[in-house]
Formats: C-alpha cells, structure tokens, sequence
C-alpha cells in the first residue's frame, strides 16, 4: 500500500520509480509475517536522528533472527541518497525493511540468512496540530514473552491495527492501549506523555511497547531545558486527570492531544512548547543542500552498497527458455569465435562477453544452471599470442563467460581463481 503519492524504491542494486514488486509469493514473510522496518522522516530539509533508524532496522532484524544483508551505514547512506529523488524541502516518509524469504525444514522457522532487503521513500505530508482525539482501547499489548516485542516486526501491527480501527469507528484519531497488568503502554502507533503540575511523565518502557527514538529524543530534550521528566506506570485515571496529554512518533513527531474521550483540554502550553523544542532540535541538523539535482547528492559516490540478491529480480521473470537459452547459445558463438581468430591469428583477440557482464532481467534468477553448464564448454588451445595469460584465446572467452556469470550470482571477483570451483580455476 503506497501511503503518498510519489514513491521510490530501492531493490537489488538499484532504485525503481513507483511502488516496486518485492516479495514473491511463497516467501515465508509472505505468508508467515517475517518483516521488519523503521521510520524515518524529511521535512524542511532535515531528516532527525537518521542514523539511530539505521542502526534500528539492523537491530530489529537480528531480534527476528535474521542476518541483515547490509549494516547500519549502508542503510544511512542509501535512505540519504534515497531522498534526493525527491525536492529538497518535500515531506518524505523514509522506510527501510527486511524480511525472512525462506524458512527451515520446520516450515515456519525463518532461514536467517535469506533476508532481503529495500527501501520504500513515499511522500508524506507531516500532520498539523489540531482536534486530535483519544480514547481508550479494551485490547491490550502483547507481554514480550508472548510477541517479539523489542524489534520494530511487522507482525506487531496486527494487533495494533485492530487498536486504531476500532477507535476510528468511534470517531476518534487513536487509543491508550494497557499492558498485560493494566498499565497504560501507548497508543497504537506512537509513545504518549501527560503533564501533572509543571511535572511531565510517560509510561516506563517495559518491553510491552517499543521505546521510540523521538521519545527518546524528547526525554533528552525536555531535560536538558529544564523540565522534570519522570518514567513512571501510570494508569487510565492518570491520564483522564492529566493537565495536558501528547504524543510523540515518527509520523508526526510530536502531537499536542485535544480530547481524551469526553474531556476536552482547553490549552495545551507545554505540549506546545515540547513541540516547538523538538522542532529547533530538528532543523538545527545538516540539511540537503538546495540546488542539488534529483538523484544526486555530495559524496554519494562514496557511501557503501549493498550487494544485489540475484535470487530476486525486481518483477515478473522471464520464461526459462528466454533467460537460459539465449545467453547460452551466445556464449557458445563467442567461444567459437574466439577459436576461430586464434587459428587465423595466433591468438590475442579476447572477447569480454559484455551481453553477460551486463545482464539481461531474469539473468540471475538462472545464472546457477548456466553456471552448472559451463563444464560442457572444453579449454581453448594454446597459442603464442596467449603465452603471458597462458591460456588460448578460448580460454580467455571461458574466463570472462564465467566473470559475468559471477557478477550475476552475486561471487566474488575473479582474481586469481578465487570464487570459482577448484576444478575450473585451469580457466583463470
């Protein structure tokens, strides 16, 4: 579901226009829920706290059990770079995710190092303060040994879907929801605060609930002004007798509240204020500088990337035929060629074999077959001209046949035989 109305998508090695095709269907997350992700934000240019939601999705993969196909700072570096497909000062919700393809012999056991791995940046428009009304949920947070309740899961937001909908339906925006002793937790999407005689209190993370990064940054905040910050369990009545209520998350950062069921706050000074704190926290940050075009950004060249998963290609593959044969065949006119110029020539004339260094889509969803065929093909003769490299000029087309093929099953480079099955390294 694209939540705004332009989208880009980073997937194997590149980034797609529009909402791009990730998850196949008999992919465990699929059908099983094995998805992480994080939240992020752009607004007036900056993006707060970047890279603590880099290093969140990593975290939150590792709870789930997954090896994260990339670290924290390929993340960074690609959700930044991300961003500047879109105008400098555009209001972007920023979404990395990983997610299990693959389970165990168990079926419903994720095999931790098939994760994969995008990045979902979407236009969104930050929320405006306004009549933002609460009520109270009658459905509870999941005591952490009974969910994953320490990564950002997607299987979270069942439960906390049903919170909102059913608030929704009673015309309100959101819902406290309590713990599993009756405590208040949060709402169903983001940590919420109370104000009580110039004292400001908030639920203390007891692993029912996700301690956000903006609450987290608004307690540090709030305390370097000044400000008595206690993390306390509080209860329904707390909040009903509560001078001011907000609430704090990655949608709307921080969000002053205007009702709590049929109480109506009439001012709401210092949850204004927090917000005015957060917001000079914010754009005292580094901002994308203006003029930089769409698509590029200083020093992007510079920040890692991650490795395509040839397993996956972005979209509908090819008929088999279509993405074995054809390359094949190619590959066998190349080498014949390349023997034939040998012969003529006494060697020297080494073909790159670009069509497959290149690609073609659905290359690499086959690439092991093609792989597993490249035995049938014999060594080419020797010859002088091919005396430094010490194979024949058929040689040479077998080494780089076999470089692109690697190149499309995400191997190492070729250097010196590496990456290769001991029995064809003769090639190298």
């Amino acid at each position: 579901m694209a939540v705004g109305k332009e989208c880009v998508t980073w997937y194997e090695g590149r980034w797609h226009k529009g909402s791009a095709p990730i998850i196949n269907a008999a992919d465990h997350a699929a059908w099983l829920g094995s998805t992480v992700f994080d939240g992020a934000r752009q607004f007036e240019g900056v993006r707060p706290d970047l890279p603590l939601h880099a290093e969140r999705i990593v975290n939150s993969a590792r709870v789930m059990g997954m090896i994260p196909p990339v670290d924290a700072d390929t993340v960074l570096g690609l959700m930044a770079e991300g961003c500047t497909h879109f105008a400098p000062e555009a209001e972007l919700y920023i979404r990395p995710m990983m997610w299990a393809r693959e389970g165990t012999p168990g079926i419903i056991d994720i095999d931790p190092a098939s994760t994969g791995f995008a990045i979902c940046i979407e236009t969104l428009p930050m929320p405006k303060p306004g009549d933002h009304a609460l009520t109270v949920s009658p459905y509870c947070r999941p005591r952490p040994d009974m969910a994953l309740t320490k990564a950002k899961a997607g299987s979270l937001y069942a439960n906390n879907g049903r919170i909102m909908a059913e608030a929704r339906a009673r015309g309100f925006h959101n819902a406290l929801s309590l713990d599993h002793e009756g405590h208040v937790a949060e709402t169903a999407s983001t940590n919420v605060f109370m104000v009580r005689g110039g004292e400001i209190l908030t639920p203390v993370p007891n692993d029912t609930f996700l301690n956000g990064l903006t609450r987290q940054r608004v307690i540090k905040l709030l305390r370097a002004e000044g400000y008595t910050v206690t993390e306390a369990s509080l209860t329904v009545e707390d909040f009903r007798t509560a001078d001011e209520i907000f609430t704090t998350g990655n949608i709307a950062r921080v969000m002053p509240v205007a009702r709590l069921d049929d109480r109506r706050f009439a001012a709401t000074p210092v949850a204004d204020r927090v917000r005015a704190i957060y917001w000079d926290y914010a754009l005292s940050g580094p901002r994308r500088p203006r003029g930089t075009a769409p698509g590029r950004t200083p020093g992007a060249a510079a920040w890692p990337r991650p490795d395509p998963d040839p397993r996956r290609p972005c979209g509908r593959e090819p008929p088999r035929r279509a993405a074995t044969r054809g390359p094949l065949r190619a590959a066998a006119g190349r080498v014949g060629s390349a023997r034939a110029g040998s012969r003529r020539s006494g060697g020297g004339h080494r073909p790159r074999g670009d069509a497959l260094a290149r690609g073609r889509p659905g290359d690499g969803a086959s690439a092991r077959r093609r792989l597993c065929r490249i035995r049938a093909y014999p060594r080419g003769p020797r010859s002088a001209g091919a005396a430094g490299h010490g194979h024949g000029a058929g040689g040479g087309a077998l080494r780089d046949l076999l470089h692109g093929l690697e190149q499309r099953l995400h191997a190492r480079p070729l250097a010196g035989g590496r990456g290769l099955p001991r029995a064809w390294r003769h090639l190298g």
